[in-house]
């Protein structure tokens, strides 16, 4: 692929994008399940060895022609019928495929346009499957992007993911669970926390929030990976909400999480970079609670503010897109 993004490489793709979506149609039409999973796999692959910063050219290329056909049948019925096909290989491939359309903000907007029907299956896909398995670790990913949208907020509530995940990470603390997975779930429990939609689910739901509240004090507690403990705390601060004052008052919010600064300060590291990651930690706590530090406005606590304009200014500047690609894949 060309390291720059001119008019003759668009021209490429544009061909390229338009032959793979006349193959991924006949294909379907003729119900070949090997051909639609090649032909989603090779698109995948040109994604792949596009440019890290080209890749956001790429995705509008896919979005423009409607790879999907979300635009052109104004449905999701035909992503709905491939996620409906009960073969890890048909699924790995147009999960695969969805992660990295989701991968920008108009690639968001495109999976939404018709409705959440998307959503919906990615979800229940995710909780029928094996912990860490593959499959699982996109559909994390799909929803974690996506849920950069505060109108999807609304799915993952209404669908338990909330629950899911949280007992996703107690089972961690059990048995051995994919890393990405963990790492990954965290981020999206500490998105959909964020929104506002969220606080409001929860100050409508106290038991919930409780529950929530109590689960990530008695849990930074114990010996969690760095991005763990920071997911866990930036949840911990979203809560720190005047709304939830009895029941943080119940949980002894305050009191737990100042005993957890004071243990964790004197935790005695090995090297430099567990110093780092120390002091990344007990900094971010002094940031997001307002007991070790002034907090910062329109931060932490409140719902999603800005943070939608925060991604479409992020993608205006050239960066790197990343795209999952796991060792242990098996097509």
């Amino acid at each position: 692929m060309s390291d720059e993004w001119d008019e003759k490489t668009e021209l490429i793709n544009n061909e390229i994008i338009l032959e793979h979506k006349y193959k991924l149609s006949e294909a379907k039409k003729n119900q070949d399940n090997i051909r639609i999973m090649e032909t989603l796999l090779s698109l995948r692959l040109n994604a792949l060895q596009t440019n890290p910063d080209l890749r956001k050219n790429f995705i509008d290329e896919l979005i423009k022609n409607d790879i999907l056909f979300i635009q052109e049948t104004k449905n999701n019925y035909f992503i709905n019928d491939l996620l409906n096909i009960h073969s890890y290989q048909i699924r790995h491939s147009i999960l695969s495929v969805l992660s990295i359309i989701a991968s920008t903000y108009d690639g968001v907007n495109y999976l939404l346009s018709n409705n959440f029907d998307i959503l919906k299956k990615v979800i229940e896909i995710m909780k029928g499957t094996e912990d860490g398995q593959v499959l699982q670790r996109f559909c994390i990913s799909i929803l974690n992007k996506i849920s950069i949208k505060e109108e999807s907020i609304q799915m993952y509530l209404k669908y338990g993911v909330i629950d899911w995940i949280v007992k996703l990470l107690q089972r961690s603390r059990i048995n051995t669970i994919n890393s990405f997975c963990i790492d990954f779930s965290s981020a999206l429990l500490a998105n959909i926390l964020r929104a506002k939609t969220t606080l409001e689910f929860l100050n409508n739901n106290n038991s919930v929030c409780r529950n929530l509240m109590e689960t990530f004090l008695s849990m930074i507690g114990e010996n969690l990976s760095p991005t763990l403990l920071k997911h866990f705390i930036m949840c911990l601060g979203y809560l720190d909400d005047k709304r939830f004052n009895k029941i943080k008052d119940e949980c002894r919010y305050n009191k737990r999480i100042d005993e957890f600064f004071d243990q964790f300060s004197k935790i005695n590291t090995n090297n430099e970079d567990e110093e780092i990651s120390k002091h990344n930690i007990l900094d971010l706590c002094k940031y997001v609670f307002p007991i070790h530090g002034k907090k910062k406005n329109n931060v932490y606590g409140g719902g999603m503010r800005n943070y939608e304009k925060i991604i479409k200014e992020y993608e205006t500047q050239k960066g790197a897109i990343v795209f999952e690609c796991f060792q242990d894949e098996v097509c």
